[in-house]
């Protein structure tokens, strides 16, 4: 059964270009995955494969109509590259950092506070 974390991505792919799939490509077969993968099972496109309760697809097992194994990684005979790549840019994610980078050689920026001391305060 394919398990590497590309091959789940492929699997994702073709369940979201099929319109099953609307989570993040990102090879973890997550409850939105398997839910994705049960209800392609149980639609009549489905044929001939055999459903294996919402599993990833297997390299030994019958594939429905349309899919078909590339080099180990599950593909459809009607997406194109383009549209693949199309699939993995909307949905993969990114980590977007907390902080701005920091500039080397470039000190931060120091604001002068005010003292609140009145001249009372000063004298003693």
């Amino acid at each position: 059964m394919q398990t590497g974390k590309m091959e789940l991505m492929a699997q994702q792919v073709v369940l979201a270009f099929l319109g099953y799939y609307n989570g993040a490509i990102d090879g973890i077969w997550s409850d939105a995955t398997i839910k994705a993968k049960r209800d392609f099972e149980f639609h009549d496109s489905y044929v001939p494969g055999i459903p294996a309760n919402g599993l990833p697809f297997s390299l030994n097992e019958k594939l429905p109509k349309g899919l078909y194994w590339e080099k180990k990684v599950l593909n459809h005979r009607q997406m194109t590259p383009e549209k693949a790549a199309e699939i993995i840019r909307s949905r993969t994610r990114t980590t977007q950092p907390t902080n701005p980078p920091k500039q080397p050689g470039k000190r931060p920026e120091v604001v002068a506070e005010e003292s609140e001391s009145s001249d009372d305060d000063a004298q003693e």
